[in-house]
């Protein structure tokens, strides 16, 4: 007959079930919008490991009361986004996952959420679809109040399987959300969709100011300050997720990498010089391009990807994506 110490030892030692899925949170002063975020995340997650980025509002007290919140980071009480690191935010998130080695991960924002449907897309996705090793794209779409949308899509680049050890790229505010073990060519979309409340052209206008406040220096302006507005309206009304609908819709695809003569170089950099005041180019990618042009004297992969996107608008790589890859 067991007894009831030799239960308790086995449920001590029993291993743990690693969560499908976790989410990582950055926030801060998100009182207002944590109770629906946190209701919403349990539609699809099975932990979110948060981080209070000097909050002057409820969400730290908010965040610890959350069931959902398996672990709570925070910074120092700051008055303003002077000294925002979101990749040290983020980077400390990721290393915080160690503890619940999850299967997947998704960076998922405060101001965003997924209607029912799409949870349990992404959810069917993650159990039957998706590929460790890769990251996958997901569809985000700007939401009015009356549930109406902006069909513009902005690909934003979150969701991956957890590897001990990985790290996002070390750029202080606009880095990729991807881990740096990711290759490029590994990069896939998916037809997934993100509802994202706050990049309305009012939120628009409080994002701006906060990158603003964040970067007196003017460091990333040639990202933020090129963030589209909404497209003209009408705009159509939100419908849940078609069934039997693809999951992938096509791989991020790269040029070849060219070799240059030192002439087509020269050249090359005073095209850029002149020309990224008016592209998505942030002055510290043009930058890092220039240095690898002149030490390795060709292109790697993803500042090919840079060099030959398909469009000027600032989303980063998804610009380079063809369909059907």
């Amino acid at each position: 007959m067991i007894k009831v110490m030799d239960i308790k030892l086995i449920k001590k030692h029993r291993k743990k079930a690693r969560p499908l899925l976790l989410c990582l949170l950055p926030v801060r002063n998100g009182a207002p919008l944590l109770p629906d975020y946190l209701e919403n995340a349990k539609l699809f997650a099975d932990v979110v490991v948060a981080l209070d980025d000097g909050s002057t509002d409820r969400t730290p007290e908010i965040l610890k009361a959350a069931p959902i919140v398996k672990r709570l980071l925070t910074n120092p009480r700051r008055e303003g986004y002077l000294g925002w690191d979101n990749n040290q935010n983020i980077n400390r998130l990721l290393a915080a996952a160690e503890e619940f080695n999850p299967h997947w991960i998704l960076q998922f924002d405060i101001d965003e959420r997924l209607d029912p449907s799409e949870a349990e897309a992404l959810i069917d996705f993650l159990k039957n679809h998706a590929q460790p090793g890769y990251g996958y794209g997901l569809e985000c779409y700007r939401l009015n109040g009356d549930e109406t949308y902006d069909p513009v899509i902005g690909p934003t680049w979150r969701l991956f399987a957890y590897e001990k050890g990985q790290r996002f790229e070390d750029v202080r505010l606009f880095g990729n959300q991807l881990p740096t073990n990711i290759p490029w060519d590994r990069w896939v979309m998916t037809s997934l969709r993100i509802k994202h409340y706050e990049a309305n052209d009012e939120g628009h206008a409080r994002r701006l100011a906060k990158y603003r406040e964040a970067d007196p220096q003017g460091s990333f302006a040639s990202w933020y300050e090129n963030l589209p507005k909404t497209s003209p309206r009408p705009h159509p009304k939100w419908q849940r997720r078609k069934p039997h609908q693809p999951y992938i819709i096509g791989r991020l695809q790269l040029q070849r990498a060219p070799v240059f003569s030192p002439e087509r170089l020269a050249a090359l950099r005073e095209e850029l010089a002149a020309s990224a005041p008016q592209t998505s180019f942030r002055r510290e990618v043009v930058a890092d391009l220039l240095v690898a042009l002149d030490l390795e004297k060709n292109l790697s992969a993803d500042l090919a990807r840079a060099l030959y996107a398909a469009s000027p608008t600032p989303h980063g790589p998804s610009e380079a994506l063809r369909s059907g890859g």
